[in-house]
């Protein structure tokens, strides 16, 4: 099972890799299922029956091509997402300042609750 950073997964479009000859092919889309189920994050695993293919040991050898996000409209990105984000700008705005003095703000905190649990993690 692979699994895909930057939730939430839209789709795949490719699996590339380089087989043992140092040739570039592409995974038939048939040969793999994808879980984009999940708000957390996104999965590959191999189709029944299926088997991974023998790749060249060089790094990046295997490239996988994948869309991921709310939508395309804004309307799509979840609502505290758009507040975070246009709390974070306010801030910025109201300090363009390099150096605020006496000025103590409760922003970040408003700011990291609405989208503290939206953000997306390492996966290692």
């Amino acid at each position: 099972m692979i699994d895909l950073p930057r939730p939430p997964l839209q789709s795949v479009e490719s699996i590339k890799y380089l087989d043992t000859a140092g040739s570039e092919q592409t995974m038939p889309p048939d040969s793999y299922v994808i879980d984009a189920s999940s708000d957390e994050i996104g999965r590959i695993a191999l189709a029944w029956t299926q088997y991974w293919p023998i790749t060249r040991c060089s790094i990046n050898s295997v490239l996988i091509r994948f869309m991921a996000g709310y939508g395309d409209a804004p309307e799509d990105v979840p609502q505290t997402i758009r507040q975070g984000i246009l709390i974070e700008i306010s801030n910025l705005y109201e300090n363009r300042e390099d150096i605020v003095v006496g000025r103590t703000s409760r922003c970040f905190r408003c700011q990291r609750r609405l989208l503290g649990h939206n953000r997306a993690l390492s996966v290692e």
